[in-house]
């Protein structure tokens, strides 16, 4: 049985810079030499597991269509490195600075954009003022996911926030879209202050496909291991399903690797398309 899965729950997007400098799909070398991952626990892969909270995601992340051979490493492991791919991304963050801040530390998105400057000025200071520096910055793919917390973790918690009293589901989600278009906006603007002769686009997952095919599930909400009934995550200890490739969902809130790899596939034809 085919399932599908929405790209537009969260809020997620590809930011391509220099489009035209992207390398063939057909390159046995990673396709761009820096990849920039911003977000929550769907992306998280480290970040948080030295905080004090209950939202550690150490899992081994993938990037295995743009060719990378090794994973990607989490900003808190990469700092003082020259490695130029870096995970920003915290378990619970959200949009808004407060999101999650019941269940303990985390690095908000605007944290994780500070975090992005300090790796931006290191590889600028490695490669001095030389044109190598605007080519290497230029093929860089940035990517995002984030938002599910600002409900799940916010909105739908008025026992720590108070959003829901002073907002409708409508007004919030006007508030989310304004204030992650200004951390776009951010964003751009560090991007230019390093390459002020550059261009760049974003791809929204809204102009992604609706509907992203996941072939061969047979259970569309029941999870893949035993959840808490308070977090909703796999209770600790207990063994998972046998067969998660049969689920879409591993926990209450995170799909398993085969729903990502078919929303990663989808996704990256999706930018081919765009940018050739």
């Amino acid at each position: 049985m085919v399932f599908t899965v929405r790209t537009h729950e969260v809020v997620a997007l590809f930011l391509v810079v220099c489009i035209s400098l992207l390398p063939s799909a057909l390159s046995t070398a990673p396709q761009v030499p820096c990849f920039f991952i911003f977000g929550d626990s769907i992306v998280d892969n480290g970040n948080n597991n030295r905080l004090k909270t209950t939202t550690k995601v150490n899992y081994q992340p993938y990037a295995e269509l743009l060719g990378f051979k090794s994973a990607i490493p989490p900003f808190a492991t990469a700092k003082g490195t020259n490695n130029q791919s870096v995970n920003y991304a915290s378990g619970s963050a959200g949009i808004r600075n407060e999101t999650g801040k019941q269940l303990g530390q985390r690095i908000s998105m605007n944290e994780q954009l500070l975090h992005h400057n300090v790796t931006v000025s290191r590889i600028a200071r490695l490669l001095g003022n030389t044109p190598s520096r605007k080519d290497h910055l230029c093929k860089c793919l940035y990517y995002m996911v984030v938002g599910s917390n600002d409900y799940i973790n916010n909105y739908f918690k008025p026992e720590y926030y108070s959003t829901s009293k002073k907002y409708s589901t409508k007004e919030y989600a006007a508030v989310l879209t304004r204030e992650y278009s200004q951390q776009l906006k951010a964003l751009i603007k560090s991007l230019n202050n390093h390459l002020p002769d550059a261009q760049f686009i974003y791809v929204p997952a809204l102009e992604l496909s609706e509907h992203i095919p996941v072939p061969g599930i047979k259970f569309l909400l029941k999870p893949c291991c035993e959840v808490s009934k308070t977090t909703g995550l796999c209770v600790r200890g207990k063994d998972p399903c046998p067969d998660r490739a049969l689920h879409l969902f591993f926990d209450n809130f995170h799909p398993t690797s085969a729903a990502y790899k078919a929303a990663a596939a989808g996704a990256y034809a999706e930018i081919l398309r765009l940018i050739q």
